[in-house]
């Protein structure tokens, strides 16, 4: 408890001893090395956004970010408007890298997006 999509990032936060932290979600397998450099090397609150949308859970947090992010799950604030609030800079990323897999249909459609040359 809490249970919200920031819960880990906090988590990780605080347990990081003061350093930042990258958050990449387990389900997206086409997350690209160039974006994790990017986010590696980033100083201040960093999302990726991909065809219009913010994506919190590919994000660098820094460990000053930490307080906001408790304020924004106590008051019930969506992960995207907690992400939103910091003004993070924006990594534009190709839709493909911020697919995710949570249903048969999506695994399938991932099977075939491995079957297809990259641009």
């Amino acid at each position: 408890e809490p249970r919200h999509p920031l819960a880990g990032v906090i988590t990780a936060l605080r347990r990081a001893g003061g350093s930042g932290a990258i958050v990449v979600p387990c389900d997206a397998p086409f997350l690209s090395p160039m974006l994790l450099r990017v986010l590696a090397s980033a100083e201040k609150p960093t999302a990726v956004r991909s065809s219009g949308r913010v994506h919190p859970l590919i994000a660098y947090y820094p460990a000053a970010a930490l307080g906001h992010l408790e304020t924004a799950v106590r008051d019930g604030a969506s992960a995207t408007h907690a992400v939103e609030a910091l003004h993070p800079d924006l990594v534009e990323a190709i839709e493909r890298e911020t697919f995710n897999v949570n249903t048969p249909e999506e695994l399938k459609r991932a099977e075939d997006l491995l079957k297809q040359p990259r641009a």
